[in-house]
Parts: C-alpha cells; structure tokens; sequence
C-alpha cells in the first residue's frame, strides 16, 4: 500500500454491497491489449452507458 486514496471508493462500496446478493468472480485483464473478454465488457459498457444517459459514444 503507498498510503494513497482508494479510487473510485463510493463505487467500491457498491460493489461490495452487491456481491453479498450475487455470484461474483473477479479476474484481472491487462487493460485493452485486445483481448476478447475485455473488449466484449467494454462494448457492453459503453452500450448500458449510452441507454441510460442517451448519450453516444460514451468513453471512460
């Protein structure tokens, strides 16, 4: 730990609350290195985001 604050901490918590209702398993994916996992979330993502705010092209 460097002692730094957590990022994105309120999602986080979120998180950590939800698991306690569903199944979750976590594994890290280099960050888009083109791999098709990743890029399949991305793209849904990017489509949940843009159906809830009606905004397109929505990007992290």
């Amino acid at each position: 730990s460097r002692r730094e604050p957590v990022k994105n901490d309120d999602l986080w918590k979120r998180l950590d609350e939800l698991r306690s209702r569903h199944r979750l398993q976590v594994s890290w994916v280099r960050g888009h290195e083109d791999h098709p996992e990743n890029n399949r979330c991305d793209r849904m993502a990017v489509k949940e985001i843009e159906q809830r705010t009606g905004q397109r092209g929505a990007r992290g």
